[in-house]
């Protein structure tokens, strides 16, 4: 179902915008009205359609994740389908993925901090731990596996509220095996080993991504990284990320222990739940008296999208509802850009600041090699030689520097500007005559 040819009504819901597109499907902002005025803003998630003998499958893990009522889970309102596709209709989160929030604050040259950053995995957890032991109406357990626990799926609302979405795809061990169709099989980078090899998954690869999540978050570094994504499942598999203590000696062992266990290669040596890794936390959190309240989380959300914030304020005070006011911004260009993910896959974003330094040594030898040429030669350059390069140290929007790996870039990001040596051609002021002596001196006494 392309964007083009998507119906502007899917079932009862009114499509206003396409927010996303992927391989899976696609993401709409839509809206359902009732009598009254009455409006409710909803995410309506499409699968592409697929083959009738596994439709009615994935339409009952669809159903299935609706059953999920949690507050660190989305709620899924309603599921159907239309033109032979499912589709999900989910609340929407007035707020901002994990990966816009790491990015935001670390284009600021800010960590996340420990307190944010071990409140939304507290929250991940919980809502975890919800899921797995989710049981059917006979009281069997339901054995559901996430699957794909990373940024992209973790929303942190601007008033301190943080919900774990995409469980309508993940998968129930306990239905009959289907087709890959419609599954997650995760991204790059926040993957468990067995999930890597394809093996049948339990409670405990959620452990591991949520572990990947937790290092991320406190170290400002993935500890899964490559070129490609080869070289990224390779090091979940054989390698070992840099631990963070050797990333920052002031990382405290206690919480270093728990992100090693999570991290275990081998699931019988993680910690058994999700439940268990939050009780870790928790325990953590109350002895260094870390603030994981909401409210604090909501401040570090005031603080990180101020400007966001104060738009949604001001058409508050222009007493336009948030349904108009989502459609504006997402349909304006005018909203604001969210900026790029850059992360450093083994050292920490500090060695960033010797570019200035370096570019400012590169215009200082330039200026000496353009001065020694001078005198070499001898005499001012005449009319029919190409003018002297001179190196001026720039500003220009570019990528991280080479030893930075730019993953997962939001849409319409706005790359960080770094400064950069740009050669440019400038013609010499004007030069008093010189006059030869007698007896051409030697270039080392010139020198001298």
């Amino acid at each position: 179902m392309g964007a083009a040819a998507a119906p502007r009504q899917l079932g009862r819901y009114e499509l206003l915008a396409c927010l996303a597109k992927g391989g899976m499907g696609e993401v709409y902002l839509a809206c359902t009205r009732g009598p009254g005025g009455f409006e409710r803003l909803v995410v309506v998630k499409t699968a592409l359609p697929v083959s009738d003998n596994s439709e009615q499958m994935l339409l009952a893990e669809a159903r299935l994740a609706a059953t999920l009522s949690h507050t660190n889970i989305v709620q899924v309102h309603d599921v159907g389908i239309e033109g032979g596709a499912v589709f999900l209709a989910m609340e929407y989160l007035h707020g901002q993925d994990l990966r816009a929030i790491v990015a935001r604050s670390w284009g600021t040259q800010r960590t996340l901090g420990l307190d944010p950053a071990i409140a939304i995995v507290l929250s991940v957890c919980a809502g975890l731990h919800y899921a797995h032991d989710k049981r059917d109406s006979d009281g069997g357990a339901l054995e559901l596996v996430h699957r794909d626990v990373s940024p992209s799926n973790v929303i942190v609302t601007y008033d301190g509220g943080v919900k774990l979405i995409d469980f309508g795809i993940a998968k129930a061990t306990s239905l009959p095996s289907v087709t890959e169709l419609g599954t997650v099989k995760g991204k790059p980078g926040y993957m468990s080993p067995e999930q890597c090899r394809c093996e049948p998954l339990d409670r405990r690869s959620d452990v591991f991504c949520a572990g990947i999540v937790l290092y991320e978050l406190t170290t400002g570094v993935r500890p899964f990284a490559g070129d490609n994504e080869y070289l990224v499942t390779k090091a979940i598999l054989e390698g070992d990320p840099v631990w963070p203590s050797a990333l920052d000696p002031a990382y405290p062992p206690e919480l270093e222990a728990t992100v090693r266990r999570a991290l275990a290669k081998d699931r019988r040596d993680r910690q058994p739940s999700a439940h268990a890794l939050h009780e870790q936390l928790a325990t953590f959190a109350s002895k260094h008296r870390l603030d994981v309240s909401q409210f604090a989380l909501a401040r570090a959300m005031a603080s990180l999208f101020d400007v966001e914030l104060g738009a949604w304020q001001a058409a508050q005070e222009s007493e336009r509802s948030l349904l108009e006011y989502v459609v504006q911004q997402t349909r304006s260009d005018a909203a604001p850009p969210r900026p790029a993910l850059v992360v450093a896959p083994s050292a920490p974003r500090l060695r960033r600041a010797r570019w200035p330094r370096i570019a400012a040594l590169a215009g200082i030898i330039g200026a000496f090699a353009a001065g020694a040429w001078l005198f070499h030669d001898g005499r001012a350059p005449s009319e029919s030689k190409s003018p002297a390069p001179v190196v001026a140290p720039v500003v220009v929007p570019a990528v991280a520097p080479a030893d930075a790996a730019v993953a997962a870039a939001v849409p319409d990001a706005a790359p960080a500007a770094v400064v950069q040596p740009v050669v440019t051609h400038h013609a010499p002021p004007p030069m008093r005559p010189i006059i030869r002596p007698a007896k051409q001196p030697k270039r080392d006494e010139l020198i001298r």
